[in-house]
């Protein structure tokens, strides 16, 4: 894509001109064909160049196409990528990624056994919970710990299901990705 300018200044950044087309100057004059490097006394077409690579580790958080000594260029901002969480708190999943995750591991019989459990206790309780469950659309992994990382429904959970903090926060993390 081609870009009109002056040597100090874009004409309109919003516009764009392909090539082999005609165009209109800001004085009205009609030129074509469009073409990279064509000029007209204080007009330019300049093909639009490609933005900077940046370097690993960073992502590119501004960009502004300028004319610098009559040429375009970017001039751009850089940050650190940043660091990827590993605090499970900080990703939900979706209902397709828990029930994976509650599968895989056989979270789902520690839920059915904790929702028995909760059930003979209070079936208000019981409803409200199993009736979040089926309507949730994300799962939140404080919840989730909250109802099988719980130590005062440790009782109900199967024997050999590891519902430690960091088994499920290491799983929690793997499912995401699902």
């Amino acid at each position: 894509m081609l870009i009109l300018h002056t040597k100090n200044e874009i004409i309109d950044k919003a516009t764009v001109i392909r090539g082999g087309t005609w165009f209109t100057l800001p004085n009205n004059n009609i030129v074509s064909p469009a073409e990279n490097g064509w000029t007209d006394g204080e007009y330019f077409l300049s093909e639009t160049p490609a933005p900077p690579a940046v370097a690993d580790g960073f992502y590119i958080e501004t960009k502004n196409l300028e004319v610098v000594d009559g040429l375009l260029q970017w001039t751009i901002t850089t940050k650190p990528t940043p660091d990827a969480s590993t605090n499970p708190v900080d990703y939900d999943l979706t209902p397709r990624q828990f029930h994976i995750f509650a599968a895989m591991w056989e979270y789902d019989d520690a839920i059915d056994a904790v929702l028995a459990g909760i059930k003979t206790m209070s079936i208000a309780q019981y409803a409200s919970i199993k009736g979040d469950m089926l309507g949730a659309k994300v799962f939140r992994f404080s919840v989730v710990m909250g109802l099988i990382g719980n130590a005062n429904l440790a009782p109900f959970i199967p024997d050999g299901t590891d519902v430690t903090l960091a088994t499920m926060s290491d799983r929690w993390l793997l499912a995401k990705a699902y």
